[in-house]
């Protein structure tokens, strides 16, 4: 079960049918619906009728957790993509308040601010009618981004084609349904590997490009 579902909430499934007031940050929100999705594939009828009924009744009392408070972000980029290959130390955006409950520090975030990383699928990871329109190749040598989905309509794979550009994008996620790795194919290969906090906001972004590394972390100070 450990590897299906976020380690997390093993201990919080059991919290949930002896607590009926639990404040849930966002990101095991999402996992408990994978634990909920997990059980109901596995039981009997009756246990997971029981189940199910146990649940859903103690989830119509949680309080979902948001970060209602403004924080002072630092980034801090540590790298050496450089000729001499040092590893040089650079703040990217230094103490500035950030309000995490109306905008979250994700990938589009990094995106907007230092393009990085460079090209993101347009909208959002998930599947949209936007994206659709994007793949047509009369438009080149305009950018043009062709999409691959899962499932879940959540983009595995994107191709960028367009005036000096051409590669592909390759995007994996986690149980709680948070882009944990990319991998770009252009001339060579270069791999993008995120973590999050607690509140599913970005805490570190690594990237490997050949011998060149970078380390990107995301430092968080409530506001007073």
């Amino acid at each position: 079960m450990a590897g299906e579902v976020c380690k997390e909430n093993l201990l919080l499934l059991s919290n949930v049918i002896a607590m009926r007031q639990l404040v849930v940050p966002n990101r095991h929100w999402v996992c408990l619906q994978n634990v909920i999705v997990h059980f109901s594939r596995r039981q009997t009828m009756l246990r997971q009728t029981l189940i199910f009924i146990a649940l859903l009744t103690t989830l119509t009392n949680f309080k979902t957790f948001s970060q209602s408070d403004k924080y002072r972000l630092t980034i801090i980029k540590n790298g050496n993509r450089f000729l001499d290959r040092q590893f040089k130390t650079d703040t990217l955006f230094k103490d500035t308040v950030v309000d995490l409950s109306k905008k979250p520090v994700d990938l589009y975030f990094t995106h907007r601010l230092m393009h990085f990383p460079y090209y993101m699928p347009t909208g959002g990871l998930k599947k949209t009618n936007f994206q659709s329109g994007e793949c047509n190749f009369k438009f080149y040598p305009r950018t043009v981004k062709c999409y691959q989905y899962d499932s879940l309509d959540r983009v595995t794979r994107m191709q960028v084609e367009g005036s000096g550009t051409k590669g592909y994008w390759y995007f994996k996620y986690d149980t709680c349904n948070k882009c944990d790795r990319i991998v770009q194919l252009i001339r060579d290969t270069r791999t993008y590997t995120m973590t999050y906090n607690e509140y599913g906001n970005l805490k570190q972004i690594d990237q490997v490009d050949g011998d060149m590394l970078e380390h990107i972390y995301f430092v968080y100070r409530k506001v007073d």
